[in-house]
């Protein structure tokens, strides 16, 4: 088996990898230099965060050769690489990686605003029409209420193998991104969802609460840098959380990004599978947590 050995510093995602370490066969860990933060607002203790290269052999068979784990190749470290056979070639068609350019688009928050709204006319239209379907089916235009400053645009923030990333999916997210407006909770699926606001009131310092038509909406602020939230929502007995983080503290956090041009990845594989995150166990400690606890 080839040996290989990394004796160069080599730029990954904002971080620097400083292994001089022989990789051979199964690889040994990886660590990488950090200067970011994490959700806290507090910076790391040990800013060596280890990554245990692992290369597991999903599927191999005449059509598909898929790849999981987390591998360095070509100074990027890869999470996912499908290859599908065409013609008799073997081409990539899936990859996952972490985003090894910390200056790209990908980090401002235009980048976010451009993708939620996607065609810019198409999106205005589109809200337009749900402006015109409320007031012809209610008799009154939205009502506005005090979104008290908190930011507009938001994200998810998934966990993986228990360190936080943001994600560029090759589609849409889940959970949905979504914008607070002073009338409106408008969510980005494969198309645009509205909520009109009822009223707003500020709870504490950290707490929030949106009335919707049906559903009561609380946003727990965990941390005051990076604004990281608990969106809680509750109907009747009924409650469903989203960790969400506002699109300008993408920053402060390392970037999956997924490239798929033909989907067929994600049409019988989930990618990545995010870890499930016990986000009640956030709220009941009322403390800032680097790593939120797994279910």
């Amino acid at each position: 088996m080839k040996k290989i050995s990394l004796t160069r510093s080599v730029l990954v995602t904002g971080c620097i990898l400083i292994s001089s370490i022989p990789l051979q066969g199964k690889a040994k860990n990886l660590f990488l230099e950090q200067d970011i933060q994490s959700f806290s607002g507090h910076a790391r203790a040990d800013t060596r965060v280890a990554y245990k290269e692992k290369r597991d052999t999903l599927i191999q068979n005449d059509h598909t050769l898929l790849i999981a784990g987390q591998f360095v190749e070509n100074d990027t470290l890869f999470f996912v690489q499908e290859y599908d056979r065409e013609d008799g070639e073997m081409s990539r068609n899936t990859y996952i990686f972490l985003e090894p350019d910390r200056q790209s688009e990908y980090f401002q928050p235009d980048y976010w605003i451009n993708r939620f709204e996607g065609n810019h006319e198409d999106y205005l239209q589109q809200i337009k029409e749900h402006r015109n379907y409320h007031l012809k089916n209610n008799g009154t235009p939205y009502q506005k209420v005090n979104t008290f400053g908190l930011p507009a645009d938001w994200i998810p923030l998934h966990y993986f193998d228990g360190k936080p990333y943001a994600y560029i999916p090759p589609e849409t997210d889940t959970p949905a991104p979504r914008r607070l407006t002073d009338s409106l909770l408008i969510q980005k699926d494969f198309e645009i969802y509205t909520f009109p606001l009822r009223k707003s009131r500020k709870l504490s310092p950290t707490l929030y609460h949106f009335r919707l038509e049906k559903t009561d909406l609380f946003i727990h602020i965990l941390d005051e840098q990076t604004q990281t939230a608990v969106w809680e929502y509750r109907q009747g007995k009924k409650n469903w959380y989203h960790l969400m983080i506002p699109v300008a503290s993408v920053r402060y956090f390392d970037l999956m990004h997924s490239i798929a041009p033909n989907h067929k990845y994600f049409e019988t594989h989930q990618a990545p599978v995010f870890d499930s995150v016990n986000i009640k166990a956030l709220l009941q400690q009322k403390q800032q947590s680097n790593i939120p606890e797994k279910e």
